[in-house]
């Protein structure tokens, strides 16, 4: 059942496919937005805080197949470029501690950190962001990377896991 709370779908929106919307949340899409086939927005719930939010900035272009796992949030700022196939979640989505994931425990709070990409950045096709990243200003990942730590503004960083290879 799609519970998300649409706050604001800014004007000139295109979205060539309904997304595939799990859980509850808050999704806010700006102005001039284009949604290129089909993607899934999974909002996990936590007993502790509100429900999670994905943004997603002016002048925004999110490619096919793309998947949002949030708990907390996820941020994309303006005129930003998601090519097809990108996973970008803020947890684990299953506990570290084995004993919680065998109770079936959600993953905990403290375990959950918040994605944010600024403005202008250019992520490639099959790209992983985990928790906690947050990918610098007009930035660019090549394809397939993995993206564990915070990559800093104007710069290229690309591989598994990725790093930095090229400022801008």
């Amino acid at each position: 059942m799609m519970q998300a709370i649409c706050t604001h779908l800014g004007q000139g929106l295109r979205i060539e496919q309904l997304p595939y919307i799990r859980g509850n949340g808050e999704l806010l899409i700006g102005d001039n937005v284009y949604i290129s086939g089909k993607i899934g927005i999974g909002f996990a719930s936590s007993p502790t805080r509100q429900s999670p939010t994905l943004r997603i900035g002016n002048n925004s272009f999110i490619g096919h197949d793309c998947m949002f796992q949030m708990r907390k949030n996820i941020t994309i700022g303006n005129h930003c470029l998601l090519a097809g196939g990108i996973i970008i979640q803020d947890n684990n989505g299953h506990p570290l501690d084995p004993e919680n994931r065998k109770a079936n425990l959600p993953v905990s709070d403290d375990e959950v950190h918040p994605v944010i990409i600024k403005d202008g950045a250019w992520i490639g096709r099959r790209v992983m962001i985990l928790k906690g990243v947050t990918v610098g200003e007009n930035s660019v990942v090549g394809a397939g990377s993995v993206i564990t730590k915070d990559i800093p503004d104007n710069a290229v960083a690309a591989g598994n896991p990725a790093k930095v290879i090229k400022a801008l």
